[in-house]
């Protein structure tokens, strides 16, 4: 800088991220690595519940 920028600005400088090419093969992978995770965060682990709740008289 030639002279300095007034106290109430901020100057950024940014440079765009590199961009990373990824195959289609990557794609389906993670995909299909989704779906299983998905389904497992669906399917119960702890079986059913039932809550009772207390009468209050």
């Amino acid at each position: 800088w030639t002279e300095k920028p007034p106290k109430r600005n901020i100057h950024v400088i940014v440079s765009p991220p590199e961009t990373t090419a990824t195959s289609s093969q990557e794609v389906l992978e993670l995909r299909e690595k989704l779906a299983s995770l998905q389904a497992l965060l669906n399917k119960s682990t702890h079986g059913m519940y039932k809550i009772v709740g207390r009468e209050t008289s």
